[in-house]
């Protein structure tokens, strides 16, 4: 009998945990999460950049902690920030002005999401390959206790995600190369600014304008009118008549003089 009970004891034990673990699991089920990109192609030496967004549904915030899983050898993983706090997540609109923020398009609507940048250093050593980087991501708890290299395990993680990165390693070209890249680039922005200058030119009137522009203003009127302003100056002040025919006498003997010596 006293066996007995105690298996009873171990059962109950066992049922209520399991009870415990699926409702910390189903509260925290609304967690969501989208990587902006899941590959990259990095040359050897550099650094592949991967957003994920997260967004917590919930009428109540929980903890969220990353870390990098199954890096390859010799390389570098930044996770930034690798735990934070996520509180219940806005739906625009309205949307924030002014911010960085990131808003993601889901069934509930727009969703402002919480981003995390994740680093992927690649060393100059790596071979031309494509490589994975598993990033598992984790809900606790506000009160859960949390270590670095430890996210919690058992009852302290309420839910799971895991993201598989893919790198894909290129070779880092020679300096000849690099050039001749640069000059090919260089060469296909300077065609791409003549062939635009060249369809904004043929998309527009510039040389009807202009023609209508001197059309309208070069008129005989408009020549009269000059002419006859000019004349009234000269009435109006005799003394531009004797300067103009003095000038004129002075330009004659010179070129005469030098045509002479020439």
């Amino acid at each position: 009998m006293g066996k007995m009970n105690k298996k009873m004891g171990i059962v109950i034990l066992a049922l209520l945990i399991s009870s415990m673990a699926l409702s910390n699991a189903t509260c925290a089920i609304n967690l969501g999460s989208l990587a902006k990109k899941n590959s990259a192609e990095v040359k050897q030496g550099e650094t592949a950049e991967f957003t994920i967004f997260f967004w917590n549904r919930e009428d109540y915030p929980y903890l969220l902690s990353l870390n990098a899983e199954q890096v390859p050898d010799g390389w570098t993983v930044i996770i930034a920030p690798e735990k934070f706090i996520i509180n219940q997540s806005e739906i625009g609109p309205p949307y924030d002005e002014g911010t960085n923020a990131e808003y993601v398009n889901t069934q509930h609507g727009n969703v402002k999401a919480s981003p995390v940048k994740v680093y992927v250093k690649v060393p100059s050593s790596a071979e031309l390959e494509t490589y994975e980087v598993l990033i598992r991501a984790r809900t606790h708890p506000l009160d859960a206790d949390i270590t670095e290299g430890d996210r919690g395990t058992g009852l302290s993680v309420l839910l799971e995600r895991t993201f598989k990165l893919s790198v894909k390693v290129v070779k880092t070209p020679t300096f000849f190369e690099a050039l001749g890249e640069m000059i090919a680039s260089t060469v296909e922005n300077l065609r791409k600014s003549i062939t635009g200058m060249g369809s904004a030119i043929a998309e527009t009137t510039f040389f009807e304008d202009l023609g209508k522009t001197i059309t309208d203003n070069v008129t005989v009127e408009n020549f009269k009118k000059a002419i006859t302003g000019m004349g009234s100056a000269i009435a109006s002040n005799p003394n531009i008549v004797l300067t103009v025919l003095i000038s004129i006498g002075i330009l004659l003997i010179s070129w005469k003089v030098i045509y002479k010596y020439a």
